[in-house]
């Protein structure tokens, strides 16, 4: 099962949030895998997604996989007051503060 969200100031309400909807499946399923697809990362604090996403790894017994992604219009950027020159950056930035909480170094 994938997902994958849209843009903060597209307010279809067919729309599904990744973050809210992904939690639930492990529990229906023993084997789907379960993965999001484009989850907007500059919508998200650091630690925070950190966790959720070691939680959902941990719930699903390994079977989430993480796809992150900066969003392709102006104002997904724009909405959490990162400037669009600067997205790239910060996400890496996001990345690697990931990295070192999911290898049990500090978040600092």
């Amino acid at each position: 099962m994938a997902a994958s969200e849209n843009s903060p100031t597209d307010l279809d309400s067919s729309a599904v949030l990744p973050a809210l909807s992904a939690p639930l499946l492990p529990g229906a399923t023993a084997r789907i895998h379960v993965q999001t697809e484009g989850l907007l990362a500059p919508l998200r604090e650091p630690a925070l997604l950190t966790r959720q996403c070691a939680t959902l790894d941990r719930l699903s017994g390994g079977r989430f996989a993480l796809g992150i992604g900066l969003g392709a219009r102006r104002d997904d950027c724009e909405a959490v007051n990162v400037d669009v020159h600067r997205c790239g950056a910060w996400l890496e930035e996001v990345m690697a503060v990931m990295r070192r909480v999911w290898s049990g170094e500090p978040y600092a």
